[in-house]
């Protein structure tokens, strides 16, 4: 998974360096952002669709089955939605896919053939939640040779306001590159979308009106929410790929 998030050495030196939560000065404040409790419904997330691995696919994460006190999941997938129909993901060598180890975070996978768009989740095995189904996800398929890597700039310098603090700045890029042409930059085949995120339920989601830079500083509607940008591909350079890049954090005062 090519996921950087860049944080500069001074930002390194303050966390290290203090004990106090830093006040993040105009629009900014004090206190550290909550703890997440993981549920079914903010298991799984989908981070992009490019070209990979010598295949187009989807990547999926979530969380591990030892961080959610699960013993493993299995992938299922649906065609369609509403009414869903889904089926147990299929390995390369006919088995059910299924998390190799506790450890596991993670799928990259095609969208199962003969589809082009559908709906992932995961079966939960073991645990609180035995038997039980994640958060549903849905992925197109890139029909383009092409693959997207980004990162998420939070640095002080944007707005002088740390992060997870209200008022901090981010700073997304995205590069997507053309495999047929010795990996050459696509230029102007992404459009983009910032969004906040219910951090309990990922299908509960709010597109923040008028942004769509690559940049965003957060404000106060934003605390109690992770925040997301969605780079969106286009139909004539970058057809089915997206990738969505979201904070590993939610904001707070």
């Amino acid at each position: 998974m090519r996921r950087t998030i860049l944080l500069t050495l001074v930002v390194l030196l303050l966390v290290v360096t203090t004990s106090c939560p830093m006040d993040g000065g105009p629009g900014g404040g004090t206190g550290n952002p909550p703890v997440i409790l993981h549920n079914p419904k903010n298991l799984l997330t989908v981070e992009k669709s490019d070209y990979t691995f010598s295949r187009r696919e989807v990547f999926l994460w979530f969380t591990t089955p030892a961080e959610f006190g699960a013993t493993s999941y299995t992938l299922q997938f649906s065609p369609t939605g509403s009414p869903y129909a889904f089926e147990t993901v299929k390995s390369g060598g006919g088995d059910d896919l299924t998390t190799s180890s506790p450890d596991s975070s993670g799928y990259s996978i095609p969208i199962p053939s003969p589809s082009t768009e559908g709906y992932f989740r995961l079966a939960i095995h073991g645990g609180t939640y035995d038997g039980q189904f994640s958060n549903i996800v849905f992925a197109t398929q890139c029909m383009a040779d092409v693959y997207i890597t980004w990162s998420l700039d939070y640095s002080m310098f944007h707005t002088g306001v740390t992060s997870p603090h209200v008022g901090f700045g981010i700073v997304a890029e995205f590069t997507v590159l053309d495999r047929a042409n010795s990996d050459e930059p696509i230029l102007d085949a992404l459009t983009y979308k910032w969004y906040r995120v219910d951090p309990d339920d990922y299908d509960d989601r709010e597109e923040i009106t008028g942004e769509t830079s690559l940049s965003y500083t957060t404000q106060d509607s934003d605390v109690g929410h992770h925040i997301m940008v969605v780079a969106t591909g286009s139909v004539d350079k970058f057809s089915g790929g997206f990738c969505n890049a979201m904070t590993d954090f939610v904001i707070t005062l």
